[in-house]
C-alpha cells in the first residue's frame, strides 16, 4: 500500500460552496473518503493525526473538508442545525461539489462525519438530490434531527452510527 501526497486546500473553486479549504491525500485509484468535521472544529483537528493516515494506509483517497469559517477556510460559518444541511449554499452542496470535482461522475463516496459532519452525511444520504453520491456512512455522534418520522430508516446506503 502506499502513500500519499498531500495538499492543503484553498477555497473558492467549488461551485455552490463558497470558500472552503481541505486537506487532501491521494493514493492510487482507491475509493474516495470524504471526512466531515464537527462544530466548532476543523478537519485537521478532528481527523488529521489518526484517521487520515489510517484511511490512506487502507488504500482510500481522502479529502477532509474545512467548512466555511472553520479551520483553514475563510468566510462566515454555516448554520449547523441539521435542518439547514440541505439548503442552497449549505454544507451538503459543498460536499457534493467537492465529490463532483474530485471523482468521476457516478462515484459514491464514503462519508465519515463527526457531530455536525455526521448529520451532514445523513442528510445527504436521505436526500433525493444527493443520495446518488453516497456509498456508505460512518457517523460518530451525529448531530441530526429528523424532519419526517423515520426518514433515517429509509436511507439505502450502508450506515454505521
Amino acid at each position: 500500500g502506499g502513500g500519499g501526497g498531500g495538499g492543503g486546500g484553498g477555497g473558492g473553486g467549488v461551485d455552490g460552496g463558497g470558500d472552503c479549504g481541505s486537506v487532501g491525500v491521494g493514493v492510487g485509484g482507491g475509493r474516495l473518503a470524504v471526512l466531515l468535521h464537527g462544530y466548532p472544529s476543523a478537519a485537521e483537528w478532528c481527523f488529521g493525526g489518526w484517521l487520515i493516515p489510517a484511511l490512506v494506509h487502507a488504500g482510500f483517497r481522502v479529502v477532509a473538508i474545512d467548512m466555511p469559517g472553520c479551520g483553514h477556510s475563510p468566510g462566515t460559518p454555516l448554520r449547523t442545525r441539521s435542518e439547514n444541511n440541505l439548503k442552497p449554499g449549505g454544507p451538503a452542496e459543498i460536499v457534493a461539489a467537492m465529490i463532483d470535482a474530485l471523482a468521476p461522475a457516478g462515484t459514491r463516496a464514503v462519508l465519515v462525519g463527526s457531530d455536525w459532519g455526521g448529520g451532514v452525511a445523513l442528510s445527504m444520504a436521505h436526500s433525493r438530490k444527493h443520495r446518488h453520491r453516497v456509498g456508505s456512512i460512518v457517523a460518530h455522534l451525529p448531530s441530526y434531527s429528523e424532519v419526517e418520522k423515520d426518514e433515517l430508516r429509509r436511507i439505502k446506503s450502508d450506515v454505521m452510527v
